[in-house]
């Protein structure tokens, strides 16, 4: 009888320590998977930011330019800590070094393309002098150092002998930003108050009228090619 009456006891204490055993398994798993979402959310938060700009270059002066129509893109494109240039043009003068900048306001209000009432006046093209009322100053240079932001440099792209050219290099956003506040004071690089020009026609090709900056010849620095800057 003794015997009988220990039993169901025992079978109890089975039982509850079997339960206690299942909770125990059970809070362990739900730690597991807290564990692994919180992970995930760390990984998140911890993955590269991206913004991207594109423009489409359009033609400018194209009766300085031999009738050539200059096409192509730029794309800007922010990853991390890093700005990687890319610019894809065609239709330019064969096989001379083109200059190429962001042009913008030194107060920086927005920007656009200039058209041919630029032309103030009127010898028949828009130079560089007319064309900052809107597109700005010359800001940053894409050539082999965007950084340095010197503009009088031989490290721009040189077109091939169809008259193109890619240009593609990578920089890093915070020396960027600093060179570019220091020279212009901008507390935030805000990438779609730029306009993008590039330039250059063939020697003797200009009027004498045709104004430039820096001592450089007018017919490297007069603007054959315009896009602006917009955030995708």
């Amino acid at each position: 009888m003794k015997d009988m009456k220990i039993a169901p006891r025992f079978l109890l204490l089975i039982l509850v320590l079997g339960f206690s055993l299942t909770s125990c398994k059970d809070n362990n798993r739900t730690l597991d998977v807290e564990e692994r979402d919180l992970r995930l959310e760390e990984a998140e938060s911890e993955e590269i930011s991206e913004e991207i700009y594109r423009a489409k270059i359009s033609s400018l002066n194209e009766n300085v330019n031999e009738g050539r129509n200059v096409s192509g893109n730029v794309t800007l494109k922010i990853e991390g800590d890093e700005l990687q240039i890319t610019v894809e043009a065609s239709g330019l003068e064969p096989n001379m070094q083109h200059l190429q900048h962001l042009h913008g306001m030194k107060n920086g209000t927005e920007t656009t393309c200039p058209d041919a009432a630029a032309d103030k006046n009127n010898d028949g093209v828009v130079d560089i002098i007319e064309a900052t009322e809107s597109a700005g100053i010359t800001m940053i240079p894409f050539h082999g150092d965007p950084v340095n932001m010197e503009i009088k440099t031989h490290s721009y792209p040189k077109t091939d002998a169809e008259g193109n050219f890619t240009y593609s290099q990578t920089v890093d956003l915070d020396s960027l930003r600093s060179a570019f506040k220091n020279k212009f004071g901008w507390e935030e690089l805000d990438f779609s108050k730029f306009t993008y020009m590039v330039h250059g026609v063939e020697e003797g090709a200009l009027p004498n009228t045709a104004a430039s900056v820096m001592d450089v010849p007018a017919n490297v620095t007069i603007p054959v090619g315009c896009a602006k800057i917009s955030k995708e």
